[in-house]
């Protein structure tokens, strides 16, 4: 059985990227309501920051904007100036996925 190689056979046709994952954080006795986005790079490094939702959007409004909050702050913004998001996903039981990369990368 060989190893697969990227980009493999079955996914050369799809646009890849980073994935940020949102969540909705309800209030507790020291916080308000909130939603985390968050990014794992590998087991010892996870990027998160945490927005207030605003009520008067839509919950998936509130999630892009916490995502485009983490492509705003996080440390490859250096090296990655001009990240977009270009897909988002829903989970009932994780919460939304938007992919990010740069415009080059998916052209």
């Amino acid at each position: 059985m060989t190893v697969a190689t990227y980009p493999n056979r079955y996914c050369s046709d799809l646009k890849s990227g980073w994935c940020i994952r949102t969540k909705y954080k309800g209030p507790t006795d020291y916080r308000g309501p909130r939603i985390h986005a968050t990014v794992q790079r590998d087991s010892n490094t996870l990027w998160e920051v945490a927005l207030e939702p605003n009520s008067e959007l839509e919950s998936v409004d509130n999630h892009r904007r916490a995502a485009q909050l983490m492509i705003d702050t996080w440390d490859f913004k250096e090296y990655h100036p001009n990240m977009k998001i270009f897909a988002y996903g829903f989970d009932c039981s994780s919460g939304y996925y938007f992919l990010v990369n740069t415009p080059a990368e998916l052209t």
